[in-house]
């Protein structure tokens, strides 16, 4: 029953934000895995991979994550068009808040 509401809902991103997560982050991961079972197209965001040490502060940072998402993606593809359009053929790089580069 659930399963049928999870899939007709629409919704298509999911934070999951445990309170111990960070000591042990098992439940997390368990649940994303059940999430990608039910629909393997969701996008998912886990507290313990984007947020500090409090409770709120993993669950803010979740959440906008998982909100900026769509933006993300949007803007990354407009980059490599504009490389398309000018014609360069190299890579892409970006730099994340702490000044490291991602690829």
């Amino acid at each position: 029953m659930f399963t049928q509401f999870f899939l007709s809902s629409g919704i298509q991103h999911i934070t999951v934000s445990g309170v111990f997560s960070l000591v042990c982050n098992q439940q997390e991961n368990e649940t994303a895995q059940i999430i990608k079972e039910v629909n393997s197209n969701m996008s998912v965001t886990l507290s313990h991979e984007v947020g500090l040490l409090g409770i709120l502060e993993r669950e803010n940072a979740a959440i906008l994550n998982e909100s900026l998402k769509p933006l993300a993606h949007r803007t990354v593809r407009a980059f490599h068009n504009a490389l398309n359009l000018l014609g360069l053929k190299c890579p892409l790089y970006l730099t994340q808040n702490d000044g490291t580069i991602i690829r």
